[in-house]
């Protein structure tokens, strides 16, 4: 995956979004959402993301390009961090 791609979609071209899995522990205090981006079958580093996160949830993007697919694995927001949405009036309090 050409990480530039995904800094350019997230607003932010300059940016280098790759975490090296040695960097994996300096994020872990953190309580905003993470999203990580792994090839299929990259199960060590899919294990440390469990064990560091374990209220992450995996899913996989199968790209219709042969070689492309992907695996995704989200990290929502601690409780205290989460946007509450008002669903009345559908905005923040």
């Amino acid at each position: 995956m050409d990480t530039r791609l995904v800094a350019i979609i997230a607003g932010q071209p300059g940016a280098d979004p790759v975490l090296w899995p040695d960097q994996l522990e300096a994020l872990a205090p953190t309580t905003r959402p993470q999203l990580f981006l792994l090839h299929p079958e990259d199960a060590e580093n899919l294990s440390r993301l469990r064990q560091t996160y374990p209220t992450g949830t995996l899913s996989s993007y199968n790209s219709p390009m042969e070689g492309r697919d992907f695996r995704i694995y989200f990290v929502p927001a601690a409780a205290d961090e989460a946007v509450l949405v008002d669903p009345e009036i559908g905005e923040t309090p």
